[in-house]
């Protein structure tokens, strides 16, 4: 049986001073929060972010602390997750940070990131690791505000290639969508075995930890 690794979530509210402004961090709450959350997201990626999604899946994990940072009219202003990587709580990954587009200049991505820093090293964490698109700038100069230094570039697909594909994007609903080996001409490029391979739906967190390890047992590589 593999362990889920818990992460300490804080369950009450804290507050943290940004210049004149005090705000509010505290737990995502799927039944209050949805509405807000979708607003705060739909500018990121030309409204397609997968965010308000996955938000109830990063509510209900144990190894993540998703918060939000509300402004003194209780408006929300910022988001971000914490999931912890390994079962010992050693390394912590920063991820979904996202600030209202009316709000960005002011700081309050840093001061997100900040203080989920600071609640990693709090709860022991050895490592903090993010990631962001060189494009990015904006996420770049947060990770230097927060004195995270860079490790390597990592060759990631080209979104808007796919969005510009027949059917791929979120708004191209009138037209059927190619199967994404063929619509990027690559089919020639993946093996027989590979395309064949069984693709299983899961549920939780706990079933697909359990898959991966699944296929480390038998000598396969299992990573998220």
């Amino acid at each position: 049986m593999m362990m889920m690794p818990i992460l300490a979530a804080v369950t009450s509210a804290s507050s943290i001073l940004l210049g004149k402004d005090v705000l509010t961090i505290r737990p995502f709450s799927s039944k209050v929060d949805s509405e807000n959350l979708s607003e705060l997201c739909k500018d990121v990626w030309d409204g397609t972010d997968y965010l308000p999604n996955v938000a109830p899946l990063f509510e209900s994990d144990p190894s993540c602390d998703f918060v939000i940072m509300e402004d003194k009219e209780g408006t929300m202003v910022a988001a971000g997750n914490r999931r912890n990587f390994d079962e010992e709580g050693n390394v912590i990954w920063l991820e979904a940070i996202r600030v209202s587009s009316r709000c960005k200049g002011r700081g309050i991505a840093t001061a997100l990131m900040g203080e989920l820093i600071r609640r990693s090293k709090e709860s022991g964490a050895r490592e903090v690791l993010s990631c962001t698109i060189q494009e990015n700038h904006a996420m770049n100069k947060v990770f230097t505000r927060v004195e995270m230094a860079f490790i390597k570039t990592v060759e990631w697909l080209d979104f808007a290639t796919i969005k510009s594909l027949p059917g791929w994007a979120a708004t191209d609903v009138d037209r059927n969508a190619e199967h994404i080996l063929r619509a990027l001409g690559i089919e020639h490029l993946v093996s027989e075995e590979v395309k064949m391979d069984t693709w299983t739906a899961v549920e939780s967190q706990e079933e697909l930890n359990s898959l991966l390890l699944e296929i480390k047992n038998q000598g396969g590589i299992g990573e998220l």
